[in-house]
């Protein structure tokens, strides 16, 4: 996936998400957000250091897997290229598309919806 496909979705729907800190739980925020900053970038709203730090992960990851075990591989590639590095057969069953930037904000709307509901009541 390019870097500016990842940051379209990213910072639409992971990155809104954590920076609301919307399981309402401190550990976990600044957990996320340490992590974030010590592994990856100072700041999320940085369109080019996110893309940035993207590209540099995927080339670390390329640099240093080892080959016989590296794949390369996106969800539009389907069952083949996985199947093929696992050495299985491929399914029967479509491979799943699931999770898409609109269900992501479908999922989030419905959260906040009952949330505003629950502390209304």
């Amino acid at each position: 996936r390019s870097a500016e496909s990842w940051w379209k979705s990213a910072s639409t729907t992971i990155f809104p998400s954590i920076k609301d800190n919307e399981h309402k739980d401190p550990e976990w925020h600044a957990m996320v957000m340490a992590t974030l900053r010590s592994h990856f970038v100072q700041d999320v709203d940085d369109r080019e250091a996110c893309m940035r730090a993207f590209d540099a992960h995927n080339e670390h990851v390329r640099r240093t897997a080892p080959a016989e075990r590296l794949v390369v591989w996106q969800a539009g590639d389907g069952w083949e290229p996985l199947c093929s590095a696992l050495k299985i057969a491929v399914p029967e069953a479509p491979f799943p598309k699931a999770n898409s930037t609109e269900e992501f904000l479908a999922r989030r709307a419905e959260r906040a919806a009952a949330e505003s509901k629950s502390s209304s009541s």
